[in-house]
């Protein structure tokens, strides 16, 4: 291969991880970021609901409920590929059901990811550590009231693998695929098995080549006996447990500056509102 051919095979590259940067939300996940270099993003989210999830996974009517939040996130690279941290808040939280509202911060995360193999494909290794801020917490809520923290220290550990194909003659299409799998320990309540999995696409034209239509699944499994599971919709008491398939379209502006929404819906839950979860995003990376 000659220079220029390998410098415009760098750059290609280059460019495909930026964009695959983008298109990643709220999640350091399988590529970490180089030292200096950072994204941040805030966004809303919105879930309506008149029925929850109980301890059977099947779902009972309860009067309208309505959370809105708006949330944060941020990670930066402090040692190239070894050393990513991240920090994800729900700023402010507002919990609606039967004319009362329950307004205030919730949790704050604070994470640490580390690239263990780069080439052929991504595989990172992270931990993030709930510090419980938000309040009321399930535990101290009063009657009529919900919470908007959890009440506890929490750690989750995960395993996150990562590939990307950057388009040929023949499947010109840009895509990446991320695969995750992890423990999550609770400090009160029963712990539970976390994954995920996400495919995105890009178009590789003009114009909607700044464009990313992700796919995802999310997973939350809690180790809780039925008996102990409650019927809570916040998703913050005991027994929460999802399957949610969504979609995302995530579209670059001007340089790192991004927009996206989607949304995702539970299949198969315990312990939250069965509603869809809406959400939109700004964000910014350099």
């Amino acid at each position: 291969m000659s220079a220029d051919a390998s410098g415009r095979e760098r750059v290609r590259l280059a460019a495909l991880a930026l964009t695959i940067c983008v298109a990643a939300r709220a999640h350091a996940g399988a590529w970490t970021r180089d030292a200096g270099h950072g994204y941040v993003a805030t966004g809303w989210s919105r879930i309506a609901a008149t029925s929850v999830f109980g301890a059977d996974y099947q779902t009972a009517p309860i009067p309208v409920y309505e959370q809105n939040a708006w949330n944060l996130y941020g990670e930066v690279g402090l040692v190239s590929r070894w050393l990513t941290a991240t920090v994800e808040s729900t700023l402010v939280r507002d919990n609606a059901q039967a004319g009362e509202h329950t307004t205030g911060m919730g949790d704050w995360r604070f994470g640490a990811w580390s690239g263990v193999v780069v080439k052929p494909v991504r595989l990172s290794l992270g931990a993030t550590v709930t510090v419980p801020l938000g309040s009321p917490t399930p535990r101290d809520a009063a009657p009529g009231k919900l919470a908007v923290g959890s009440g506890e220290f929490a750690i989750d550990v995960r395993a996150a693998f990562g590939w990307s194909w950057n388009g040929s003659r023949r499947w010109p299409l840009r895509h990446y695929f991320v695969a995750e799998a992890g423990f999550w320990r609770r400090e009160i309540f029963s712990d539970a098995f976390v994954y995920r999995a996400e495919v995105g696409v890009q178009l590789p034209w003009k114009v909607v080549d700044r464009v990313w239509l992700i796919g995802r699944l999310i997973g939350v499994e809690s180790f809780v006996g039925r008996s102990r599971a409650t019927s809570n919709p916040t998703g913050l008491d005991d027994g929460f447990t999802v399957l949610a398939p969504g979609v995302e379209g995530v579209a670059r502006i001007w340089r790192g500056l991004a927009v996206g929404a989607g949304f995702e819906t539970a299949l198969r839950a315990r312990a939250v509102a069965a509603g869809k979860q809406l959400h939109a995003t700004v964000s910014w990376q350099w």
